[in-house]
């Protein structure tokens, strides 16, 4: 095996890169999902992992992201504190679609850039409710504590 060229060198990088985001992604859903209490939970945290397997993580993605919804719309119904609508559903079924179609001839370049930009704002707004339902979590237990007072 000779010394690795600019090329290869680039590739790995993007690899590595690309691995990184996907593993820090993966981790903010199971956090999510975490922050949910167990008997909130329509799927147990550590399944987000099962969106690393190729071709599977086609059909999966919708799950995930049916489950984080659902799983959040119930603790924030909870904590009396759910909009009326699924917080984070819309833009991650818009994300899993472009996803997938980012497979299809002709129309793939369009869904892949808008699936890169649907990633991104995904990640945020999951990124957001897991800490909105950390904080409501807290200040429930405080209430749940001075009323025991």
């Amino acid at each position: 095996m000779g010394n690795l060229g600019f090329q290869e060198l680039l590739l790995l990088a993007f690899v590595l890169v690309f691995m990184v985001t996907v593993i820090l992604f993966l981790i903010t859903l199971q956090n999510t999902l975490k922050a949910v209490e167990p008997e909130n939970r329509t799927m147990n945290p550590g399944n987000v992992w099962l969106m690393l397997i190729p071709f599977f993580n086609a059909i999966w993605v919708f799950i995930v992201v049916n489950a984080i919804a659902n799983s959040s719309q119930t603790q924030l119904e909870l904590y009396g504190e759910y909009s009326g609508q699924k917080v984070t559903y819309n833009i991650g079924m818009a994300w899993a679609i472009c996803s997938v179609l980012n497979w299809v001839p002709i129309i793939g370049l369009i869904a892949g850039f808008a699936a890169l930009i649907l990633f991104v704002v995904y990640w945020i707004k999951v990124n957001e409710t897991r800490k909105q339902l950390l904080v409501l979590k807290q200040l429930h237990e405080s209430r749940e504590d001075a009323s025991i007072l």
